[in-house]
């Protein structure tokens, strides 16, 4: 009886649990999502592969539920950058934050990615030969699925700047 009763607990606690959990889609046309499930601040998480002339890399961007909100926490003023240090898979990454403004609806986001060459290295591993990718960062922490991530990679290398 108490045996039944402990397996009954774990499966309610795991229903739970995945029921409160982010849902993530896969890499596509340079991107992968998470959205937030009954978060009271934030939408979605995006990892986006950019390109330039330094090269290939990956930047995170985050949107809150209120795009009317005012940039917070002193992070930057609306448009510059401030450095912040940020977590990828448990690796401190040395990065700058931003707070934007969408051009097509005036919602503001957030924006993040590493400063450094060995950063950009780092995240971009991590993606080619993880399943998930956990992202630490003082605005919001978040997982971002990696199935796709390499064959989006190589198709970006392939596209015509």
């Amino acid at each position: 009886m108490l045996r039944l009763l402990l397996i009954t607990s774990m499966l309610l606690v795991g229903s739970i649990t995945a029921h409160a959990s982010e849902y993530k889609d896969r890499w596509s046309d340079g991107s992968a999502i998470t959205l937030f499930d009954n978060d009271p601040d934030w939408k979605y998480a995006e990892a986006r592969i950019e390109q330039e002339k330094k090269g290939k890399y990956v930047s995170f961007f985050l949107e809150p539920l209120n795009l009317e909100e005012k940039c917070k926490l002193r992070l930057a003023e609306e448009g510059e950058s401030k450095r912040q240090i940020f977590k990828v898979n448990g690796q401190a990454i040395q990065g700058k934050v931003a707070c934007k403004q969408w051009v097509n609806t005036g919602g503001r986001y957030y924006i993040f990615y590493a400063v450094t060459d060995a950063g950009d290295n780092f995240i971009a591993n991590e993606f080619k030969k993880s399943r998930e990718v956990r992202i630490e960062h003082v605005l919001q922490n978040f997982t971002l699925s990696a199935e796709g991530f390499t064959v989006e990679w190589n198709a970006q290398s392939e596209r015509a700047l």
